[in-house]
């Protein structure tokens, strides 16, 4: 399942662009290529449509702009157990609080550098990448660093994308085809490259359920690969393609409180629902309800709202609630 695909060299107009560049300059609609074409998204193919299981979109937030409601380029969204909505703004390099009902902004957290993903530790503290090779541990209550982590692997420096904290106080991290499980001093406990090196492709998401299980989605392999809480590798599912259980270019992940994996399916514009065995369920938001290109999900303590990034000027957040729970 290896991928040729390199984050460092994505042709855009005659350009090599990292990959986060590419993401940011769809979400403000100055490309208009994607890696495969609108028409290549086969809606017909996709019956279990938002709407028919009772989501429905109430909201979008954050149009493209810099007043203190909008977000330039929100490049990841969490649930607080309070239920404050977390949004890490990675051009104006700060955390947005909202309030869930209202999305009223609460409070503006600076920082020194662009956030990329954001995990909980605690009611209190977040653990945020994007700072190259520093992990930061975030007492957001206050907006002050209780400390900063270094991850260094048996080949050098890692430099962290994607972050999620199990319940047992371990941080894992993604990085160059390969995720790490760290303790909370930082030290690599466990490295997940699959049965076979290579086989994981270079840029990853991750998530945990309730078992600890580690949940990581592909992007450039189109699927989910779901590691033991010792770091064995149980299975990987999905496949390149837009029928209901394929994907195309998944991005951010999450779990629900029944331990379902919530994929953002970007390329397909469509949050696609597994069972915690890697069972399709269902498409719980398409291209009919508004997504054009999601790339963050998260789901609310309540399990009554999905929160969805979205490359969408007119709304890059978008809120759908489960009316029948």
């Amino acid at each position: 399942m290896a991928s040729s695909w390199k984050l460092t060299a994505i042709q855009q107009e005659g350009e090599n662009v990292s990959f986060l560049d590419y993401v940011y300059r769809l979400s403000l609609g100055s490309i208009s290529t994607r890696i495969h074409s609108e028409a290549d998204c086969c809606e017909e193919y996709s019956p279990v449509l938002c709407g028919k299981k009772g989501w429905t979109l109430v909201k979008s937030v954050g149009k493209r702009g810099t007043d203190n409601d909008d977000c330039c380029w929100p490049s990841c969204v969490i649930v607080s157990q309070d239920g404050d909505v977390i949004v890490a703004d990675r051009t104006d390099k700060c955390l947005k609080v909202f309030k869930s009902q209202t999305w009223e902004l609460r409070r503006e957290i600076p920082l020194s550098y662009k956030p990329l993903c954001m995990a909980l530790c605690d009611n209190n503290t977040l653990v945020i990448t994007g700072d190259a090779q520093n992990i930061h541990v975030l007492d957001y209550l206050h907006g002050k660093d209780k400390c900063v982590i270094q991850v260094t692997g048996p080949v050098g420096p890692v430099c962290p994308s994607g972050v999620a904290v199990d319940s047992l106080g371990r941080i894992i991290v993604t990085s160059r085809g390969q995720g790490y499980v760290l303790n909370g001093n930082g030290d690599v406990l466990t490295i997940l490259d699959g049965e076979s090196q290579g086989q994981l492709g270079d840029y990853l998401h991750v998530t945990t359920n309730s078992k600890n299980d580690i949940v990581l989605s592909d992007f450039f392999n189109s699927c989910v690969h779901v590691f033991d809480s010792t770091g064995r590798l149980v299975k990987s599912f999905g496949s390149q393609g837009s029928r209901d259980g394929q994907l195309d270019h998944p991005m951010a992940i999450c779990t629900d409180g029944m331990d379902n994996i919530l994929v953002a399916d970007s390329e397909n514009h469509r949050i696609a629902k597994f069972s915690a065995n890697g069972d399709f369920v269902e498409h719980v938001a398409t291209r009919e309800s508004s997504l054009k290109f999601p790339y963050a999900v998260t789901m609310s303590e309540d399990q009554r709202q999905l929160i969805v990034c979205d490359c969408d000027f007119n709304g890059f957040i978008k809120v759908f609630s489960m009316d029948d729970l």
